[in-house]
């Protein structure tokens, strides 16, 4: 076979696999970074920032921040945990987590009454992302947490959070 016909032979095999390999790849590659928002169906208008690492393929380490004032109320909270995109085929993959988390709130009503609590709990999330590309993601998930500490015991549930991430 002449020389060039196997070099065009081997460039059009490789121009044909390319695209295959890319797409066959869903989420992030190991050890990239990403960036998150989260916006709870409750708090539309409050969303929480996120980073991401992505220890495997499948396993992200995220750290969230959220900040929250409204008139006399303040809230500043921050969680650190373990992110599963469950392996099947398809860019559609089910998500499930958990974590620990502790938020500060402080409540300063007039005439003079001041009150600062901190909680410390963990949570659990489940839910689903579609990734578009590699780098590109939206997602929905449901949260169940629990928390402890100055203010008393809780037991929180918000079942719609939006997800938008991008990996880089």
């Amino acid at each position: 076979m002449p020389h060039r016909v196997r070099r065009f032979l081997v460039a059009a095999t490789l121009a044909v696999a390319a695209p295959l390999t890319l797409v066959a790849q869903v989420t992030p590659a190991k050890g990239t970074f990403g960036a998150e928002v989260t916006s709870s169906s409750f708090d539309l208008l409050v969303p929480s920032a996120s980073l991401l690492w992505m220890a495997t393929p499948n396993v992200a380490l995220v750290t969230s921040f959220t900040a929250n004032t409204r008139d006399d109320f303040s809230s500043i909270g921050a969680s650190v945990g373990l992110r599963r995109f469950v392996p099947r085929p398809g860019k559609l993959r089910p998500i499930i987590g958990g974590g620990v988390a502790v938020t500060n709130n402080t409540l300063d009503a007039p005439p003079n009454f001041s009150r600062r609590d901190t909680q410390f709990g963990v949570y659990g999330e489940f839910g689903a992302a579609w990734f578009f590309t590699p780098n590109l993601m939206l997602g929905s998930t449901g949260v169940v947490s629990v928390s402890g500490g100055d203010g008393g015991t809780s037991l929180a549930a918000r079942l719609v959070r939006l997800h938008a991430g991008v990996f880089f």
